[in-house]
């Protein structure tokens, strides 16, 4: 324990010197008494001080990539697609359906001619094409159904025997 005198009232106080905040105050009342007088920090934009972008109207930093004049916010309207790549490195084809919302091409089609996937169920692309999403193209399949088609292009894929 170490005594120290206050800066702001000049009455000694007794605190370890724990802490990030410097031991120069008795009190937080102290130390805001001491803000109020003591002015802006160094660092702080000071009243008077003029800003750099003052009479600047329509400053450009970064044109390249900022909207052309005309040019809209380039937000895709509902219903617009996407071809992504997904992890096993085949293509497939997302259509907007919210606002932030994307979903497989393939299960809109399945929902809009035969009703909600059931769980558990996933969808087979007969020909292996993963962008053919014709109705006559796709299968709905159990999880495991849909493994044991798939099972000799996997084993081939990850070299197992």
């Amino acid at each position: 324990m170490a005594k120290w005198v206050c800066e702001q009232c000049g009455s000694p106080f007794v605190r370890d010197k724990s802490g990030s905040r410097p031991v120069r105050f008795c009190g937080v009342g102290c130390y805001r008494d001491w803000r109020k007088t003591a002015g802006p920090l160094p660092g702080c934009f000071r009243p008077g001080n003029v800003p750099w972008t003052k009479g600047r109207k329509g400053i450009h930093l970064s044109p390249a990539t900022e909207f052309k004049k005309g040019e809209s916010n380039k937000r895709l309207p509902l219903g617009s697609e996407r071809v992504r790549i997904d992890k096993n490195g085949a293509p497939r084809a997302f259509v907007k359906t919210g606002v932030r919302s994307w979903e497989m091409r393939a299960k809109v089609v399945w929902e809009r001619h035969c009703g909600a996937i059931p769980a558990g169920m996933v969808i087979h692309h007969k020909d292996r094409n993963s962008l053919n999403d014709s109705i006559g193209n796709l299968e709905i399949l159990t999880r495991a159904e849909h493994l044991n088609e798939h099972r000799a292009e996997i084993k081939s894929r990850n070299n197992w025997t």
